[in-house]
């Protein structure tokens, strides 16, 4: 075996040592990806916020994309929930402004990708009187009077 088969096998084993250290170990959870959109302009929501059910706190989406990635959730108590294929997942999303959803989802091995279209929230307020409350500043103060000096 000369120098240069030798450089070849060398560098075909470093490979394949490298391509074995990228494969998702069982330890690891894989990527969920969810992507928050306006359901009337398909626009990404900059504001929207993810919260997975076992979640202590959400997350906020990308401003730019309104995507949000990850491949586990911490809970209130520390521990860590991987997301692992076969299980299914529930996330609640939201927004100022927007109807709260949530979705489950079924975790697969990989293109764990989910669009959410959220509905802008219909709000009716009634018609308010303007209503006049007077503090005393539209009468005469007087010494005896409200607000007068005693």
């Amino acid at each position: 075996m000369n120098i240069k088969q030798f450089g070849m096998i060398s560098l075909a084993l470093g490979w394949s040592t490298l391509a074995e250290a990228k494969k998702n170990k069982g330890d690891e959870g894989v990527e969920i990806e969810i992507t928050v959109l306006d359901a009337e302009t398909s626009e990404p929501i900059p504001t929207a916020v993810i919260k997975h059910a076992e979640a202590s706190q959400p997350s906020r989406v990308n401003t730019v994309t309104g995507s949000w990635k990850d491949t586990e959730s911490i809970d209130s108590s520390g521990e860590i929930h991987m997301f692992l294929p076969g299980n299914t997942e529930e996330f609640s999303i939201s927004a100022s402004g927007y109807m709260t959803q949530v979705a489950k989802y079924d975790v697969r091995r990989r293109n764990n990708v989910i669009e959410i279209q959220l509905e802008k929230m219909e709000i009716i307020a009634p018609k308010l009187d303007d209503t006049i409350i007077p503090f005393g500043r539209d009468t005469v103060k007087t010494d005896s009077g409200p607000g007068g000096a005693q």
